[in-house]
């Protein structure tokens, strides 16, 4: 986490930090603490910034809204004779991993786990 910033950001510093906040992914609280500003000073900016880019302003996502982001994914190399997965290691965006132990017979509940 960085240190809070300590001076008042520049118009064209506050901008570049909005930039880069579109860039990462990230939500805006979690951008904005990372980086040390406040609420405020971030959405300020952040105003700021879609006065000039008003293409920028996508919504970002909520638990209400979902994104459809759901990729398909196949499990190969199990033979005919083998009904246990080995173990997975599935990696999200923004660091989220889901880890499957080898043995899993259920295939139903991986199945479950996965979908939005």
């Amino acid at each position: 986490m960085s240190q809070p910033v300590k001076r008042r950001l520049t118009e064209s510093e506050g901008l570049a930090l909005i930039a880069e906040y579109y860039q990462s992914g990230m939500g805006s609280s979690a951008f904005y603490r990372t980086h040390g500003l406040s609420e405020w000073t971030f959405y300020k900016f952040r105003k700021l910034y879609l006065q000039h880019h008003p293409q920028a302003g996508i919504p970002e996502p909520s638990i209400s809204q979902p994104q459809a982001a759901f990729q398909p994914i196949e499990i190969t190399g199990l033979g005919a004779s083998q009904k246990a997965l080995p173990a997975l290691e599935i990696r999200y965006p923004h660091g989220v991993v889901l880890h499957i132990c080898a043995g899993l017979e259920e295939v139903g509940l991986l199945r479950d786990l996965l979908q939005p």
